[in-house]
């Protein structure tokens, strides 16, 4: 990671541990933009571990822990993020595994005016195109998702909107209690009911496919209540 401060006196937060800038830097692509007298710039670029640029990274921000916007980077793997000052900003890939999680970058930005930020965040591209949606809950033997499986939701939501060209397919699987064909037929419900919340979310519905499986494809031994509820999931596999 590369911290390029624009402003001398400007205090930049990086986790876990706190760093005060110290020489000022005229890069020029932190001069472009005009800024307002309470507004601050935050430049990021995307790279590989080659440092190659990456273009259509997607990245979250958050202003003093709420959503603030999703970003995604240029053909140059570059992001230019202009923000309100007096704020505590997070940035992070957004996943929808946990597989690039870990790296996350935090600016604290006072009331000072011109504060430009650079720096250049490392992604590792995630191969694979199926998730489970963790967290993801129905009321028991129904197809009602339950209110906390909404944030849950929400990062699959925002990558949607902010990847307007992809589509996804929704699958639902159960454990194998029960009638296997009304456990058939509930995975599928379950997996209309994610739909029907995402489309009411913005998304169109024709950019999302479902199906349901059953008990069919197991990912745990379903003699144990652990592994029944490894089982009992929706997943998710993107379509470029």
């Amino acid at each position: 990671m590369r911290f390029l401060p624009i402003c001398a006196a400007a205090l930049l937060i990086v986790l876990p541990a706190i760093t005060r800038a110290q020489e000022p830097d005229f890069n020029e692509e932190l001069m472009m933009l005009e800024l307002q007298p309470e507004e601050a710039l935050i430049l990021i670029t995307i790279a590989d571990r080659q440092n190659k640029a990456m273009s259509g990274v997607v990245i979250s921000v958050s202003r003093n822990g709420k959503p603030f916007s999703t970003e995604v980077s240029d053909n140059e793997g570059k992001v230019f993020l202009i923000v309100p000052t007096r704020a505590v900003y997070d940035i992070t890939f957004l996943s929808l595994s946990g597989d690039v999680s870990d790296h996350a970058e935090r600016f604290e930005i006072d009331e000072r005016p011109e504060q430009r930020y650079s720096l250049t965040m490392t992604y590792t591209a995630v191969v694979r195109k199926e998730f489970v949606l963790e967290g993801v809950q129905f009321n028991t033997g129904t197809a009602v998702l339950k209110p906390v499986s909404h944030k849950k939701l929400s990062p699959l939501i925002e990558y949607m909107k902010t990847k307007p060209r992809i589509h996804i397919e929704l699958s639902g699987h159960t454990d194998n209690q029960g009638d296997p064909e009304a456990n058939l037929l509930l995975s599928e419900e379950r997996a209309k009911a994610v739909r029907a919340y995402i489309v009411s979310q913005g998304i169109d519905e024709h950019r999302i496919a479902v199906t349901g499986f059953g008990d069919m494809k197991p990912v745990a031994d379903n003699r144990t209540e652990a592994g029944r509820a490894k089982n009992r999931r929706t997943e998710v596999r993107i379509i470029e």
